[in-house]
């Protein structure tokens, strides 16, 4: 037991800060996507909600080995589609196209990243339904770290590296995602 912060009442119990807390449970943490973004990703949640990320019900979609902070929610399949070992305990675990009979609670935050491109086009569809109906309303967040799959490809080319098979929508991308959250 710790008090977390630089002041207050409670004395009793070392006295830790929480960016230490959060930065020691970070580190045992493989990097990913999500590392590349994390700060950004977190201070534009902050702003949204005025208030400590750690008040807030947050679920990492497709965590894999890179959740987005230490303590949040997480839903992953049981084995990750790249082989890695995920690292980090996964709260709820099965097939994302099935997530609203799996996961029965409400988040402020629901963050999920490179993960909805790899499904075909009326997969996203439900997904996207299911995503929204596990907020807790109109305030609540849908983040999400997706790529440009034209951009990516031309980055694969200049790089002659090969793309990642499993993106499924060949014009995936910010217009492409708008218009089906639009939807």
């Amino acid at each position: 037991v710790y008090t977390v912060g630089k002041e207050g009442p409670l004395d009793v119990f070392p006295r830790i800060s929480f960016e230490g807390i959060v930065k020691n449970q970070l580190s045992k943490i493989e990097c990913g996507e999500t590392s590349k973004f994390r700060n950004f990703i977190l201070d534009c949640i902050r702003g949204h909600f005025n208030e400590n990320i750690i008040e807030l019900d947050i679920i990492d979609i497709g965590s894999g080995h890179d959740p987005l902070t230490a303590d949040c929610d997480t839903f992953d399949l049981e084995t990750s589609y790249t082989g890695k070992t995920l690292g980090v305990s996964t709260t709820f675990t099965g097939d994302v196209r099935r997530i609203s009979s799996i996961v029965d609670k409400k988040y402020d935050v629901i963050y999920s990243s490179h993960l909805i491109e790899d499904f075909r086009d009326e997969e996203i569809d439900s997904i996207l339904l299911q995503f929204s109906n596990m907020t807790k309303g109109r305030k609540s967040l849908l983040v999400f770290l997706l790529p440009d799959q034209q951009r990516y490809l031309r980055r694969c080319s200049k790089y002659n590296s090969e793309p990642n098979g499993s993106h499924k929508i060949s014009h995936f991308g910010l217009d492409y995602i708008f218009d089906k959250i639009k939807k």
